[in-house]
Order: C-alpha cells, then structure tokens, then sequence
C-alpha cells in the first residue's frame, strides 16, 4: 500500500509528492485501500476479459482484509470464435468454422458430446 501511495502521489506532484505521499499513507488506511482496489478488480476484470479473451464474466469481492482480498469471477459465456482468432492463424480458423458448420447437422446427442470433445 504504502508503494502504491507513494508512487500515485509523486506522478500528481514531483515537488511535494513526497510529503502527500507520507500523508495519504497515515490517512488510508489497509482497509480502505484494499477496499478500493477490490472495487477496480470487480470492474476491471471483467472488461479485460470481454476485450482480449471474448469471455462474458462477473466478478464479485468475497473477501477483503488488510493486504487480503478474494475476487470471485464467474464465466458467464465464451465467444470461442474470438478466443481462439488470437491463437490461431487463418487456414485453421476456416477448418474450424468448417468443423463448426458440420455440426449442425448432426442430432443433438451426437453434436454435443462432440462439441464436448472439441471444445
């Protein structure tokens, strides 16, 4: 915490950035610093997950003491297509949505113990 508040402080003021930071480290305590970042973790999270992996996700604080915090992320949904365009190349994403197409046409218990195995 102290790191955190010292940096902070000097980036807004280089001239008595170390004072404020000296301040704000005796005024914030633990609690409400952990509290904070927790709340930017419940935000964050889930966008950075949206934005790079295609992955629908909530986050939810379930804990948090002093330096301590328990982020709880629940996977709501995956965009496969967008997860997997970041690691694979052209040719093997036009095979995937080839093996992708196919299966639509097979009966549901077949297609989903196959979408399992894929997947």
């Amino acid at each position: 915490k102290q790191e955190a508040v010292a940096t902070k402080s000097m980036e807004r003021s280089r001239i008595a950035g170390k004072l404020i930071g000296k301040i704000a480290n005796r005024l914030v305590s633990d609690d409400m610093f952990s509290e904070k970042v927790a709340q930017t973790l419940e935000r964050n999270i889930p966008q950075r997950l949206q934005t790079e992996g295609g992955i629908t996700a909530s986050a939810a604080t379930q804990f948090h003491r002093g330096n301590f915090i328990v982020v709880l992320v629940s996977i709501e949904q995956i965009d496969l297509r967008k997860m997997l365009q970041s690691k694979l190349d052209e040719k093997q994403m036009k095979r995937f949505d080839q093996v992708m197409y196919y299966l639509e046409f097979l009966p549901s218990w077949v297609k989903a113990d196959l979408q399992n195995i894929i997947l």
